[in-house]
């Protein structure tokens, strides 16, 4: 068998781990509470005049926790996590988290999820899911090879 041709890159690969979803097109949601925090550029996640856009590309992990990811959660799911990135980067203060959780509950319900699970979702994200928030937890860039 011919061995290929190719040239590596000098450099070793930078990845983090956790996500299972990728967005294949641009998705933007305006969220007038988030209006007096402007041009913030992060990754794939645009946030100008209250309009936030999670760019082609926009990776997350869906739902956490002990549940299911179904469609009711996916929008919600994708638009809570990049928040949570942009607090966790300290592009928002940590006071927005709770603005955060009370908007996945919101999309949740918007996109169809029944009202007591969205509600059941927001109580356990306003208890469990400070850590995902908080600063000391950005996701760690490991290297290969």
């Amino acid at each position: 068998m011919m061995e290929p041709v190719i040239t590596l890159p000098t450099k070793s690969m930078k990845h983090t781990k956790g996500c299972k979803y990728q967005l294949v097109e641009t998705m933007e949601v305006f969220i007038p509470d988030l209006i007096r925090y402007d041009n913030i550029v992060c990754d794939f996640i645009w946030l100008k005049e209250g309009r936030l856009s999670l760019l082609k590309g926009f990776a997350w992990d869906g739902a956490s926790g002990p549940t299911i990811d179904t469609k009711s959660s996916m929008r919600a799911s994708a638009i809570h996590d990049a928040l949570y990135k942009l607090i966790r980067q300290g592009y928002l203060p940590a006071k927005t988290k709770n603005l955060a959780d009370v908007i996945l509950r919101y999309v949740c319900i918007q996109d169809g999820m029944w009202e007591w699970r969205a509600g059941a979702w927001f109580l356990a994200v306003g208890k469990f899911a400070d850590a995902a928030a908080d600063p000391k937890n950005k996701k760690k860039i490991m290297e290969a090879p």
